[in-house]
């Protein structure tokens, strides 16, 4: 995955093998996939699971190959590919040109990620256009927002640069650029080094390029089809509740199961009825109501659970209309039992799975 683009249709199958083992289908019985895997790839704030997209990790794992390119020129690859594919130009405005390798087609494919974390360090500012290079720092778009004017197209950073003192031009700057980018230029800080100026990885504290930085740029891009996903699930309830459910000092399983019951994925009645399912086990009690509010807090058992528990009144005053909802509002007491609650209503599903078995 770090030196070839895989074709997505051996990656779809490879994610198809991992969905069907986590839901728990088989060769011959197959399980309700609750989830698309671009849901549960989303990460765990969005209302995710984190697990790995392979179209986008494997683009990770060649954006290495990439940044090797584009930093390190002088290196026995990037001089090959350079004097094949882009002799006159350099590796980000390289062409794909005629009859190419598989592995320059993969590495090009990177090429999109690479512009979205790639920023240059500002040291003298010689090798560095104003205009078309990316060297202002800021989340996204490290080019100038302002329009060309007074400075010469092809102008470097060190015309802004002030030589004897390392300090940039402040009155020049403020002239010439937007209040926006002038702000982003005089807040880089100048070196007293008069080497060339070099590439850095924004997203990274230390500016070095690294594939889980990759991963999660590539995930968070308007180029990624999980952003949807993401935004879809995410738009499901804040991302403090699911923060909160994965920090919850219980057991893992309960974690998971709070987290199902939040995103819909647990076979309760209504849930199989959105799905276009019923449910064939025989009913626990006689009343009608088939919502997770029936099952977790107004049948008789779990009244009697919430009632030994002494937490029968403090139920009742959280009553919402989903699960969801209900859990949201109870997180935001501080002094509220939370652990305790959410095992109770994880042994209150479990016990009512085993009657119905």
């Amino acid at each position: 995955m770090s030196c070839f683009k895989l074709p997505d249709i051996i990656l779809d199958e490879i994610q198809q093998m991992a969905a069907r083992f986590w839901w728990g289908s088989s060769s011959d019985k197959k399980k309700l996939h609750w989830l698309s895997w671009d849901k549960l790839s989303c990460n765990k704030s969005n209302g995710g699971l984190g697990f790995r997209n392979l179209r986008a990790f494997n683009l990770a794992m060649l954006s290495k190959q990439a940044w090797r390119i584009l930093t390190s020129p002088s290196s026995l690859l990037s001089r090959v590919l350079k004097a094949k594919y882009f002799p006159d130009r350099d590796f980000l405005a390289a062409s794909l040109g005629s009859r190419p390798s598989w592995s320059w087609r993969s590495i090009l494919e990177t090429r999109p990620l690479i512009r979205l974390g790639a920023r240059r360090l500002i040291r003298s500012g010689n090798s560095t256009r104003i205009w078309f290079d990316p060297w202002i720092p800021r989340h996204s778009d490290f080019h100038p927002r302002t329009t060309p004017n007074t400075l010469h197209p092809n102008a470097t950073v060190s015309a802004l640069i002030d030589a004897p003192t390392k300090t940039w031009k402040e009155d020049l700057i403020k002239s010439i650029f937007s209040p926006e980018d002038a702000q982003a230029i005089l807040s880089i800080s100048l070196s007293s080094s008069t080497s060339n100026d070099l590439w850095c990885w924004h997203f990274n504290k230390n500016g070095k390029h690294s594939v889980r930085s990759a991963y999660h740029t590539y995930l968070e891009s308007e180029f990624s089809p999980l952003r949807s996903a993401s935004i879809a699930t995410s738009s499901a309830g804040p991302n403090p509740l699911w923060k909160t459910i994965w920090k919850l000092k219980i057991q893992p399983k309960i974690k998971l199961f709070l987290w199902r019951n939040c995103s819909s994925s647990i076979p309760t009645p209504d849930n199989l009825a959105r799905h276009g399912l019923t449910d064939s086990s025989p009913p626990i009690c006689s009343s009608p109501d088939n919502s997770a509010s029936h099952i977790f807090f107004s049948c008789p058992f779990p009244t009697s659970v919430w009632r030994h528990a002494g937490l029968h009144k403090l139920i009742a005053h959280f009553q919402q209309p989903s699960w969801r909802l209900w859990l949201q509002e109870l997180l935001l007491q501080g002094d509220i039992p939370i652990e305790l609650i959410a095992v109770l209503c994880s042994q209150i599903w479990f016990h009512r799975n085993e009657i119905q078995i």
